[in-house]
């Protein structure tokens, strides 16, 4: 056989193993019929003997490849088979999934912790790949070693429509992938049109491709792919028997289909003879390695005929291996079996160990003159070429090691320590904690490698990983990591030395303390800060801070390590240093649940918070999401900041984060709202009474809200802090700081948009019923604002009246209507002798005005609640033909009580509206009307007949009042 894959394989001659170039001769030579392995070589009295064994052949034990007709062939009577329940599964499947997830659906369960083959699958296509042209020949071999019926057998294989199949063509890595994916999908849509011939013929074909190792580097790659295609394969042939495997249980009437852990005793003779001639027709195949693979493919329908053929198989197909003189190839042919065998027999531990004893004898192989010729004429270094064997040789490591008994571990930890490739392989696949337990053997291993090979900071860093998952003794850390630490620091190339340095960094983070972490980084800063050198090293970098970050225990530890910020520095561009800054102040945020006092840990979370700030780009909304992330985490971060009693101190925190974090709105809010609750605490500590110290530090804060409140963009959001600080001022005694918060918002409400845009979505939304409600709010703090003498007589409200007057709301709304009736109700509040809430210490209006009583308030207040009256008797005469407005009742309620009946304005207004309540159809506004006059008829002897008419009213629309 030739690896290469053709004589026309690549415009380049590859080398050709001796033993290959004596088969490519012989390949030209006359057929002779052969019964025995292709192999085996032909005497004269065994031929004799095979054409005797032939002539006795029974009909039901014969190849199926020397029946000539369709009737007498088992394949064809398949294809004649019109309920087939197979072709409907793979119809389906066809159309659902790849070739490879089908074959995965097939895999038995493995135990946990074995690493299975879809993420050796994953890792293999990624690393390796190629730029060179690849080729692909589909030219069938020509005939030998069969008799005249085999041969005209192939030959109708040959005829099949295939043409598109044939011939050698240079292909990108791109078209090479796409085409095998074309043959897999071939493959499935031959099987579905119960072509099973063709399936086979395309499953033979694809196996050649792995003959080539014309373009070296991707041949793992290409194993893959094409394992792929013949796990595929043997997953159809498989169910294919088992869906031909229905049998009777014991008793029963009704064929069943065969339970998982069946034995061959239930199998069917027929589905034996299926069984038995595929096997046949694989036995036919007259190249080795295409014959080994695909009955390797296969291995699992032995079960069908006996329970300790596939165990024979697998003995027997490894001593077959021995004959492949490509070292490369046969360590994945080895791979391939190992990954079937375990599937299909995890117990049978002595099969898979035999198999790496073969590989351990043809590893001397790639130490022979023949390599280097190799590796010289493609100009590939011995490392590259053994970097090649990796995936192969790791899953059999894997295989022979797994779950293995200590003896055996410690067997094969000697015998593998004494070349790399296995000792990369060991560090890769055995249990993390039995490399700890033998740490100083491994590291002496080490020590002692061919470092032109497989380089010391590979094994190295492999050594890491295991180290890090592990446990080491304690006494042993120190020593190990300033022994690899003097390796590590020789290493000239950037990234590799990141890739070993993040390792070892992340054990010191998990098992030393912070000033051997500090020094770490002290070393890494260095290496990479010479020409700049860590530029190109971000992701490396990035993968260092996550390393400390995971194995720091206590966090607020991590800040305290002086060259950690000194790391964080290292970030230029925008987006790593975003990347970066959001992970530590995520992370810190999720990990911190208490509140922080410390100066140094808050004074390094904030300054990564402002690396944060200060790379957003506020020029543009195209990051409008990463501003909101970012304004949440650095809010959680300030509600997190907590100096206790330490008044002063937390309001220099917040002066110092306005000015950080100006531009984001969320975070100057949070910062007001820890100022108002700073005042608010020092309130409760002095007990309600201040200090000429407290009272000076109290109006410190309300200036410093005062200041960074007109910062906030969003006009609702400052019109509610102006009032809220408003609030606070006024329960601290603060009336001239209230008051100018009071100016504020009347100065403010006619900026407010009529329609806002609700938070993720484009469609907008009237403000209108905010303003209602903010309103009332307002009215109900300006009954504790005094007003200021020199303003005049009301002068807060008259500045609201004024401000709602003049505001643009929606038209057809009725905000502005229901604003005047909370404003008559304030107006109202006002003119009590007895005052509905004050706060201590503060001259409220009622005291300045004698609860109404004043002469120029009485003026100033009549002449504004007929102003209101006014407009809200318009906005009724608008709506009188309609029915009666929602904010009728409340109207009538402020009228009925706070203001005299024998005022012929309250009059006419209740006589006009009273009927309109008592002739809605809603019976509640009528019964709520009829309730609050009886209740004044009751407090109000003196004016029970004036409360009678109305009651009459409301019982008789048509009454004249």
């Amino acid at each position: 056989m030739t690896v290469s894959g053709g004589e026309n394989a690549s415009k380049s001659t590859p080398f050709v193993w001796p033993t290959m170039q004596k088969e490519a001769r012989i390949r030209h030579l006359k057929s002779s019929p052969a019964v025995e392995d292709p192999l085996y070589r032909v005497s004269k009295a065994d031929q004799e003997k095979a054409q005797i064994l032939r002539s006795a052949s029974s009909a039901a034990f014969s190849n199926p490849l020397m029946r000539s007709t369709p009737s007498d062939d088992p394949l064809s009577q398949m294809a004649a088979e019109v309920d087939d329940p197979l072709s409907a599964t793979i119809a389906r499947n066809t159309k659902s999934s790849s070739s490879h997830k089908l074959a995965e659906q097939r895999v038995s369960a493995l135990p946990a912790g074995f690493v299975p083959w879809s993420v050796k699958r994953t890792e293999i296509l990624d690393k390796f790949t190629t730029t060179e042209k690849l080729a692909m020949n589909f030219d069938l071999m020509p005939g030998s070693g069969v008799d005249e019926k085999v041969a005209k057998r192939l030959d109708q294989l040959d005829e099949l429509e295939e043409a598109q199949m044939t011939g050698t063509r240079d292909m990108t890595q791109k078209e090479y992938i796409a085409r095998i994916e074309e043959m897999n999908s071939s493959l499935m849509s031959a099987w579905d049109s119960e072509e099973r011939v063709k399936a086979l013929k395309i499953a033979i074909q694809c196996t050649k491709l792995l003959n080539d190792v014309s373009v070296i580097g991707f041949y793992p790659s290409k194993f893959v792919l094409i394992t792929d295609i013949l796990d595929t394969f043997g997953g159809l042939v498989y169910d294919r028997i088992l869906a031909k495997s229905s049998f009777f249980p014991k008793g029963a009437l009704v064929p069943q289909r065969l339970p998982d852990d069946f034995t061959p005793e239930m199998v069917p003779e027929s589905a034996k003879e299926t069984c038995r001639n595929w096997f046949y027709k694989i036995s036919s195949i007259r190249e080795m390695l295409p014959r080994l693979y695909v009955e390797a493919s296969i291995l699992k329908c032995y079960s069908f005929l006996s329970a300790n053929e596939c165990n024979c198989a697998l003995s027997r197909i490894i001593a077959m291996i021995r004959g492949i003189g490509d070292p490369l190839v046969a360590a994945y042919t080895r791979a391939y079996l190992c990954r079937v065998g375990v599937k299909l027999a995890p117990q049978f531990r002595d099969i898979v160990r035999q198999n790496f004893e073969d590989f351990l004898l043809c590893l001397k192989q790639l130490e022979s003159p023949t390599v280097n010729n190799i590796t010289s004429a493609i100009k590939l270094e011995i490392p590259a070429y053994y970097q090649l064997f990796l995936p192969a040789v790791e899953w059999l490591v894997q295989c022979v090691s797994f779950q293995a008994e200590s003896k055996t571990l410690d067997d094969l930890a000697r015998r593998c320590g004494r070349h790399p490739i296995l000792m990369h392989s060991v560090f890769c696949t055995f249990p993390p904690q039995y490399v700890c337990d033998h740490i100083q053997q491994f590291t002496e291993f080490i020590r002692a490698s061919d470092d032109s090979l497989i380089k010391k900071s590979e094994l190295y860093r492999l050594l890491g990983e295991k180290c890090v998952i592990g446990e080491v003794k304690s006494s042993d850390r120190l020593e190990l990591l300033n022994g690899v630490w003097k390796v590590v620091m020789k290493i000239e190339n950037p990234s590799q030395y990141m890739r070993v340095a993040n390792v070892w960094l992340e054990f010191a983070a998990k098992n030393l303390k912070p000033k051997e972490v500090d020094l770490l980084l002290k070393g890494i800063i260095k290496h990479i800060s010479v020409d700049r050198k860590f530029e190109k090293l971000y992701p490396e970098l990035l993968a260092a801070v996550r390393c400390i970050i995971r194995r720091t225990k206590d966090l607020n530890l991590l800040f305290t390590i002086e060259n950690f910020l000194a790391l964080i520095d290292l970030f230029q561009t925008e987006a790593t240093k975003f990347e970066v800054n959001h992970l530590i102040l995520e992370t810190f945020i999720n990990s911190t649940v208490t509140t922080c006092s410390d100066p140094v840990i808050i004074n390094a979370v904030m300054y990564v918070c402002k690396n944060l700030h200060d790379n957003l780009s506020f020029s543009s909304n195209d990051n409008d999401d990463q501003k909101i992330v970012v304004g949440e985490l650095v809010q959680k971060f300030i509600d997190r900041v907590s100096f206790q009693d330490d008044f002063e101190a937390q309001l220099n925190f917040c002066v110092e984060a306005r000015g950080y974090f100006f531009l984001l709105d969320n975070v100057i809010i949070s910062l007001i709202f820890t100022v108002n609750s700073l005042i608010m605490a020092t309130l409760k500590k002095m007990e309600g009474k201040h200090t000429k110290r407290t009272a000076s530090f109290i109006r410190a804060c309300i200036a410093y809200n005062y200041i960074t409140i007109p910062s906030v963009d969003n006009i609702q959001h400052r019109l509610s802090l102006y009032l809220t600080t408003a609030q606070v001022a006024l329960l601290n005694l603060s009336v001239a700081q209230a008051d100018a918060f009071f100016t504020l918002i009347m100065s403010t409400i006619p900026e407010l948009p009529v329609q806002v845009y609700e938070k993720g979505s484009s469609r907008s939304k009237s403000t209108d019923a905010w303003l209602v409600d903010y309103m009332a709010n307002v009215f109900s703090t300006m009954i504790l604002l005094p007003d200021y003498p020199e303003d005049g007589v009301l002068s807060h409200f008259k500045k609201a009246i004024e401000a709602v007057k003049d505001y643009p709301f929606t038209p057809d709304s009725v905000a502005r209507v229901r604003v005047y009736i909370l404003a008559l109700q304030l107006l109202a509040g006002y003119s009590q002798k007895d005052w509905p809430y004050a706060i201590p210490g503060v001259d409220h209006n009622g005291v300045l005005y004698a609860g109404g009583q004043d002469k120029w308030f009485a003026a100033e207040a009549g002449e504004i609640g007929k102003f209101i009256v006014k407009e809200v008797n318009a906005a009724l005469e608008n709506s009188k033909s309609g029915p009666p407005p929602v904010y009728l009742v409340d109207y009538l309620l402020v009228l009925l009580t706070t203001c005299q009946f024998s005022s012929p304005m309250i009059g006419k207004v209740l006589s006009m509206h009273l009927p309109r309540i008592a002739r809605s159809s809603q019976p509640t506004p009528k019964r709520v009307i009829g309730s609050v006059l009886k209740s004044l008829q009751r407090k109000h002897p003196a004016a029970a007949s004036e409360v009678q008419v109305l009651i009459n009213l409301l019982d008789n629309p048509s009454a004249i009042l």
